[in-house]
């Protein structure tokens, strides 16, 4: 008579019908998983600067045309809908990994693990497109500009131009009719294109698509006037950004679009480009961008510039920056320090810090005139 064994004593196989592995063998495929992030930081950080100039001139102006042609095709921003879409996509195939059935706990957390890792390496190699941008050689040394030698006789005569040209500009910015986000970008890409054109010698792609996002509240809050996304070639501006300000926000951001990966050569493209647009309502916006940081710089006379503008440009340049101190709380300060961390992991050893850099760079293009 044949006897079953009791239940209690049958061997016992995992339920996923696979003998677990090691903990070496974890830690050794966990590794093999994390490989893309390294090494993508490692190709950024190591290719020759004529390589990156190559592929700056060439591969990734085409990137960019189709990035940007599927962000234009999209009803409202790509990055949101895109964000929305891998957060919802991620969260499932991580947490599927998470919760298996029948594996046991230490499996499920390196599975886990596992994922994770690969996504933000396959993240970080889709930002290196642009992202290996910030390695370029600086816009001083490509363009010949000698920023070392602007002094403050330099800074002083910047500043009476902008005056100059606020003055004379302001009343016809308050008389034009109200202009739409898509009919500005559309008139500042061709300026923007036709300056690193000539300094370049190479026409970049700028034909980025500029939105007004869902979060703009939001980005309000955290002291953001515009942002380029990286993943898309699509620019983000704050809706509550004050006109006479938005130009030049705009031509920073596409200036960013077209290759300008650290913030204050993007600043020079953009300042740049309104400087010498044929449409007043562009100059203005670059003479206000230079005389908020120009504002106290004393004149021939003594006064600071701010007391030489008229009551248009004095009225606008006030406003943003009543605006920008009541946007230094936590919050802007948070972004602020997470911003700095961020520049400086792309590429930027300035960090937030390289924004100043913009109105010597200026400075340093237009002392050539």
């Amino acid at each position: 008579m044949e006897v079953n064994p009791p239940a209690s004593r049958a061997p016992a196989l995992p339920t996923s019908g696979v003998a677990p592995r090691s903990l070496g063998a974890e830690l050794r495929a966990l590794a093999a998983w994390s490989a893309p992030l390294p090494a993508c930081a490692l190709v950024a950080a190591t290719l020759p600067t004529a390589w990156i100039e190559a592929y700056a001139r060439t591969i990734y102006p085409h990137v960019g045309w189709a990035l940007a042609g599927l962000a234009g095709a999209a009803p409202a921003s790509a990055t949101e809908l895109a964000l929305v879409a891998c957060v919802a996509g991620a969260a499932w195939w991580v947490g599927s990994a998470a919760r298996a059935p029948g594996v046991p706990r230490r499996e499920r957390g390196f599975r886990t693990a596992r994922r994770i890792v690969l996504l933000l390496g396959l993240l970080y190699a889709w930002f290196l497109n642009w992202g290996i941008l910030y390695h370029r050689a600086s816009a001083a040394a490509r363009w010949g500009l000698d920023v070392a030698g602007v002094d403050d006789g330099a800074l002083r005569r910047l500043a009476t131009r902008a005056v100059t040209i606020a003055n004379r500009d302001g009343p016809r910015f308050a008389e034009a009719p109200p202009e739409s986000l898509e009919a500005e970008r559309a008139r500042i890409a061709p300026l923007v294109a036709e300056l690193i054109a000539a300094r370049d010698g190479a026409r970049p792609f700028i034909g980025a698509p500029a939105r007004v996002p869902c979060v703009a509240p939001a980005i309000d809050a955290l002291g953001i006037d515009g942002i380029t996304s990286p993943f898309f070639r699509e620019v983000l501006m704050n809706g509550a950004l004050a006109p006479p300000h938005r130009a030049c926000v705009l031509a920073h951001e596409l200036a960013h679009i077209a290759g300008y990966a650290r913030e204050g050569e993007a600043s020079l493209v953009g300042v740049l480009a309104c400087w010498t647009s044929p449409d007043a309502r562009d100059r203005y916006s670059a003479a206000l961008f230079l005389l908020d940081d120009l504002a106290e710089i004393p004149l021939d006379d003594g006064r600071p510039a701010r007391a030489h503008l008229g009551p248009d440009a004095r009225r606008d340049l006030d406003a943003e920056l009543a605006r920008n101190r009541a946007r230094r709380g936590s919050l802007a300060r948070a972004m602020r320090a997470a911003n700095d961390r961020y520049l400086r992991a792309a590429g930027d050893t300035r960090g937030v810090a390289s924004y100043g850099d913009a109105v010597r760079l200026v400075a340093a293009a237009l002392g050539e005139d």
